[in-house]
């Protein structure tokens, strides 16, 4: 294990709201279904790559981004391979 880390935490905060004070939270970016699920198989990918390191990746939602709500966490889980944890 890397500096003796038990995983390490992935959370998507490209094109995210926080931090920008004029763009409520509710207007965050949302992914289509197709987009989440592509999105979900990268992210496998990685986990994939990860896991041959000796590292389990643990996705970790963010309000104001694209994986937030429980909708986002359920098109994540359909698309994502077991490595994928979710923390």
């Amino acid at each position: 294990m890397a500096l003796d880390a038990p995983c390490i935490v992935y959370a998507e905060c490209s094109n995210t709201v926080q931090g920008n004070l004029t763009t409520p939270a509710n207007d965050r970016p949302k992914l289509a279904r197709d987009e989440a699920l592509a999105y979900a198989a990268n992210l496998s990918e990685l986990a994939k790559w990860t896991a041959g390191e000796e590292m389990t990746l643990s996705c970790h939602h963010h309000m104001g981004s694209m994986i937030e709500d429980a909708e986002d966490i359920d098109r994540l889980v359909e698309g994502s391979s077991p490595e994928v944890a979710l923390h």
